[in-house]
């Protein structure tokens, strides 16, 4: 079949990654006709999937990883416990979904982020995402590691916005 065994991707520690802008994060991506109902609107179960595309992109530009590599390299799993929508307009094909994420809570092991979408201006969706970080083998709670909770810190200390610390600093 010509599949080649699993190999690790380069990561960039925490570290040694560059801070994120000031201001929400901010993820843009086209809505595809393929994602629509016969409504000529987004359907609705497709619609958190989008939102969540941000919050993948913000935890690897947080962690130098995105979720694959996360949980198979380096063993840390992050499994959503809670996810809330409140939809504001219809989503179409016709303009770009921009997506602006900020954190609304940084826990110990958990964190809790908002992802506004808006197309054309407009605001479309609310959504509410939290996700706890596990060992990926046990599948049990453990600790943000601490350059990554840093990371993820000072992004949100600058997004314009409040947040909090529920395990009180870096």
């Amino acid at each position: 079949l010509g599949l080649t065994p699993h190999r690790s991707r380069p990561v960039t520690p925490a570290d040694d990654l560059p801070d994120l802008p000031p201001g929400p994060f901010v993820y843009v991506r086209r809505v595809r006709w393929g994602e629509c109902d016969p409504a000529k609107i987004a359907y609705t179960g497709n619609i958190p999937g989008m939102a969540l595309e941000a919050v993948e992109d913000w935890v690897k530009a947080c962690t130098g990883a995105d979720w694959y590599v996360g949980h198979l390299d380096q063993g840390i799993g992050t499994p959503f416990v809670h996810l809330s929508c409140d939809f504001t307009a219809p989503i179409t094909p016709r303009h770009d979904l921009v997506c602006h994420l900020t954190v609304e809570r940084l826990g110990r092991a958990s964190v809790a982020t908002r992802v506004e979408a808006s197309q054309d201006g407009r605001l479309r969706l609310k959504a509410r995402y939290v996700f706890a970080c596990v060992d990926a083998e046990s599948m049990r709670p453990i600790p943000i590691p601490p350059a990554i909770r840093a990371r993820m810190r000072r992004f949100a200390e600058g997004q314009g916005r409040d947040f909090e610390d529920a395990a009180g600093g870096g």
